[in-house]
């Protein structure tokens, strides 16, 4: 059997399209997808198999086709038969150079993790310009899982599902139509049409109905999510500079040399790494960069912190900026802080760091600094420990110990994380994911 979805895509070939070439479920949905783009459009279609039947339904309407897979040789057949550029790429890692009317994921998902396919869905939402459609068919747990004990506690994913398919079983990821729904709407998605299409039973796979599903961009900028946004981000946090530290020590990623090649040309830098204050002792226009990183879920008065740093700021230096970091909205780390630890504690408010990246962007735009680019960042904290218990131990220390070390709940924090990380730890064994956000702001363009 394929030791991973590269090799079982490579292996399966033309017998892949001759199962799932001819899809009148696929062809029904791309019919209602062709009558709301306008012509010309620009088509992502992410897992994108052989090409057929989606990528070359919109080739052949006249539409900009790029397809990415994971396997050459499915690469390899769309490029033989199906107009566009095609890629061999992990959708995981893809960093798309355009935006897209339409980002496709045709049954791409079922072999990433849970975790790994809200990021995704993030990431599709990125990709889209405003107001355009992703389009995702799969099968629903709904339908394939009938073992209610099967589903995580959310009652909406199934992970590790053994699932007999062209000629052997597969560890698959399967959500329900609820859970696929809420996922797109935190990226500020909003849902658009449906099609269930049965398919009948061939010698590679049994009966299935299919699920198609059609939902438009109706946010601008998906990474100040998870939508729909609070009133307020949830803080301030008290600041643990033991917390910060090794949370600090367990961190990899490009992070650092990504900003450092930002302030390589700032000349009178503010640096405010400490927890931000909401009177900077600083004339008007004293500096040409502040940076943030991670820093604002500590003021008390978030509005205040952030005009303070606008103010500061030369905006007639069209070579100024303002730099803000904060967790990104898949940010595993915080998500599990949200889901395990905030309830536990005194100040059961949830952290919302989209809200904060959000407000800045309103505050900066209103000092001048309207000119808005938002990227994400991957990071992860790193538990090399080879005992599975004494890497869920630790992790729980340093998860619950971040902010809530002199909280009360503290000790039931670890002891209540312990089992999310065993579940996580067997998706990713070494690693949690702490994906960051960072937002430029510089002057408003004339």
């Amino acid at each position: 059997m394929p030791s991973n979805s590269e090799d079982l895509y490579n292996q399966l070939g033309e017998s892949y399209e001759k199962s799932y070439g001819d899809n009148p479920g696929q062809a029904k949905i791309l019919d209602i997808v062709l009558q709301k783009i306008p012509p010309k459009s620009k088509i992502l279609d992410v897992g994108c198999g052989t090409g057929k039947p989606m990528a070359e339904g919109f080739a052949q309407a006249g539409h900009e086709v790029h397809g990415i897979d994971s396997s050459q040789t499915m690469i390899d057949i769309a490029r033989s038969q199906v107009k566009g550029h095609f890629e061999r790429c992990n959708m995981t890692e893809y960093k798309a150079q355009t935006t897209f009317d339409v980002v496709l994921g045709s049954f791409s998902l079922f072999h990433i993790t849970r975790d790994e396919t809200y990021s995704m869905i993030f990431r599709f939402a990125e990709w889209l310009k405003p107001g355009g459609l992703c389009v995702m068919n799969t099968v629903l747990a709904d339908y394939l899982v009938k073992d209610p004990k099967l589903f995580d506690d959310s009652g909406e994913c199934v992970r590790h599902y053994p699932h007999p398919w062209m000629g052997n079983t597969y560890d698959i990821t399967l959500f329900t139509r609820t859970g696929w729904i809420e996922m797109f709407e935190k990226a500020g998605l909003t849902f658009e049409t449906e099609v269930y299409a049965p398919w009948p039973a061939t010698d590679q796979h049994g009966e299935e109905e299919l699920y198609l599903l059609v939902l438009r961009k109706t946010q601008k900028e998906p990474l100040f999510g998870p939508y729909p946004l609070p009133p307020s981000y949830g803080g301030p946090r008290k600041f643990n500079a033991a917390g910060v530290l090794a949370l600090a020590q367990r961190m990899g990623g490009n992070e650092t040399s990504r900003i450092e090649e930002l302030l390589k040309n700032s000349k009178k830098l503010l640096d405010m790494n400490e927890p931000c204050r909401e009177s900077l002792p600083y004339p008007d226009n004293q500096f040409d960069t502040v940076m943030a990183n991670s820093s604002l879920q500590y003021v008390t008065d978030l509005d205040k912190s952030l005009h303070e740093m606008a103010r500061v700021v030369d905006s007639s230096n069209p070579e100024s900026f303002i730099i803000v970091t904060q967790p990104g909205p898949d940010s595993k780390v915080m998500n599990l802080i949200n889901k395990v630890a905030v309830p536990l504690s005194q100040d059961a408010n949830f952290d919302h760091h989209g809200k904060i990246l959000h407000r800045a962007s309103e505050i900066f735009a209103e000092h001048g600094f309207g000119n808005i680019t938002v990227r994400r960042v991957e990071e992860v904290c790193n538990f090399p420990e080879k005992d599975l218990s004494a890497r869920c131990s630790e992790a729980a220390k340093i998860l619950a110990g971040l902010w809530f070390i002199d909280d009360p709940g503290y000790e039931k924090m670890q002891q209540a994380l312990i089992p999310e990380l065993e579940l996580h730890f067997r998706d990713s064994p070494h690693v949690i994911g702490y994906q960051t956000v960072t937002l430029v702001a510089r002057p408003t363009k004339s």
